[in-house]
């Protein structure tokens, strides 16, 4: 027999698929017995008498929490980590909403990480994402992770024509080191772009677009792989053993995108250069982007 009581501050993985496995995960020790317990939970006895926990008192260690992180996590008793995280700004009761019907008029793009799939290899990972006329509101609506069988190019472009169905998109983008990819894309008539594979510079995107709420990802069980991701990548990773390929199709994703910054009153330094500008480019690209913004 073996028996643990603990809080979840360090987002152990194990421990969290033991207690609250994401839609499309196997249970870790499923035959375990498992209780997640919150300070609500711990106003009674078994025998039905008050303990020394009472409503006024929880609310008092709510707002003694710095962040509804540690809120999730200390009150509720939810694995949820912020601490050194790349994503910190990222907030599942906020980034996450229930799927809704995409306007008409909003406009469509994807980016491909790839990868050879199969065990021993990162997996290929497709991500949607739909952003209205302005520019200052988007979604993540549809995701794919190659995890089980091994992936060539000509499956993953086939891949995402299956999830794209009849839908236009504006700006695909992708990890231009697979010139295989390229060339098989091009003789089926898809139009894909170099992605912007910075990573400070889409870090630094997507966690501008998540703290002011410009950013949403459909609660939807294909979801799940990217919002693992990004609550649980942290700074300092190396590259070679993380878990982040549905993080990086979001990051190719959004990086080129041009959001209105001017929106919420920001910018974003991500040039070569010493200098401020408002959309999220390297200073060499900016000309190439404007170009892209013209088209769209």
């Amino acid at each position: 027999l073996f028996s643990m009581v603990f809080t979840a501050t360090l987002g152990q993985d194990e421990w969290r698929r033991a207690v609250e496995p994401g839609p499309s995960e196997t249970r870790f020790l499923p035959e375990a017995r498992t209780w997640q317990v919150s300070m609500f939970d711990c106003m009674q006895y078994e025998d039905g008498t008050p303990s020394h926990w009472t409503t006024e008192k929880i609310q008092r260690v709510i707002a003694l929490c710095r962040s509804e992180a540690e809120v999730q996590r200390r009150v509720y008793g939810r694995f949820v980590k912020d601490s050194g995280l790349k994503y910190g700004a990222f907030n599942r009761s906020i980034n996450v909403v229930p799927p809704f019907e995409i306007p008409t008029n909003w406009i469509h793009f994807s980016g491909i990480d790839l990868g050879a799939g199969g065990e021993d290899n990162h997996p290929s990972t497709i991500t949607f994402i739909a952003v209205s006329p302005d520019y200052k509101r988007g979604v993540v609506y549809r995701h794919w992770r190659g995890d089980q069988a091994a992936t060539t190019m000509t499956d993953v472009a086939n891949k995402y024509i299956e999830m794209r169905e009849f839908q236009e998109f504006s700006g695909n983008f992708y990890d231009a080191h697979s010139k295989e990819f390229k060339l098989v894309s091009d003789r089926m008539g898809l139009s894909f772009m170099p992605a912007d594979k910075g990573h400070d510079t889409g870090e630094q995107v997507i966690n501008a677009l998540f703290k002011n709420r410009m950013l949403s990802i459909f609660d939807i069980t294909e979801n799940e792989p990217i919002i693992r991701e990004i609550m649980s990548l942290t700074l300092g990773t190396d590259k070679r053993s993380a878990k982040d390929d549905s993080v990086d199709s979001l990051r190719y994703g959004v990086t080129r995108i041009p959001w209105d910054w001017s929106s919420v009153g920001l910018n974003i330094n991500v040039g070569v250069e010493k200098r401020k500008i408002y959309n999220p480019y390297e200073v060499a690209d900016i000309q190439r982007n404007k170009d892209l913004k013209t088209q769209l």
